[in-house]
């Protein structure tokens, strides 16, 4: 290669690595973490999930061997739900029932005839494993500025027991 066809590409391309780092500094960790019994059961509570516009969010079961059955949203006019499998209720042409992960995208808000405009809205999700049936709750909020992660992972709390470095996912708040 020339000389200088070096000298001229170089700088360039030392210009460009400068902002690689910069870059990745503001980069949001991709995963959040959600124990089960923090999102089911007796002892869980309402999960927050933020979805910024432009940037959807999954909610994933992979860890818990759990098969995603039915889903339900309480206010469809901001938030579109779709899955890596089929769906009781919304998929009616599947040979077998079941997702492992759930994709939340936002909307500009639709008008709903009859719907009233909330802020947020209730996320449910049933899921099937050995144990059993489940159902996970979580209030799902259309948020603005950079997002913070791209998917929420529910894991065993086993896997919180195992590990004592890991943390849960602390709240996001109160919102209403």
């Amino acid at each position: 290669m020339d000389k200088t066809v070096i000298k001229k590409i170089l700088p360039i391309i030392a210009t460009a690595l400068t902002f690689v780092p910069i870059y990745s500094a503001f980069a949001a960790p991709i995963v959040r973490e959600v124990m089960q019994s923090s999102a089911s059961g007796s002892s869980g509570s309402l999960q927050p999930i933020k979805v910024w516009n432009g940037h959807g969010v999954s909610i994933s079961f992979y860890k818990t061997k759990e098969t995603i059955k039915r889903v339900w949203i309480d206010d469809p006019s901001q938030i579109l739900l779709d899955s890596d499998g089929c769906l009781d209720g919304i998929d009616d042409d599947c040979d077998e029932n079941g997702a492992g992960l759930i994709h939340l995208r936002r909307i500009k808000r639709l008008d709903i005839k009859g719907m009233p405009k909330t802020h947020t809205t209730q996320l449910t999700i049933i899921t099937e494993s050995a144990q059993g049936r489940k159902s996970y709750h979580f209030r799902v909020i259309p948020a603005s500025g950079t997002p913070e992660y791209s998917q929420i992972a529910i894991v065993p709390d086993s896997s919180f027991r195992r590990n004592p470095r890991r943390r849960p996912a602390p709240s996001l708040g109160t919102y209403s």
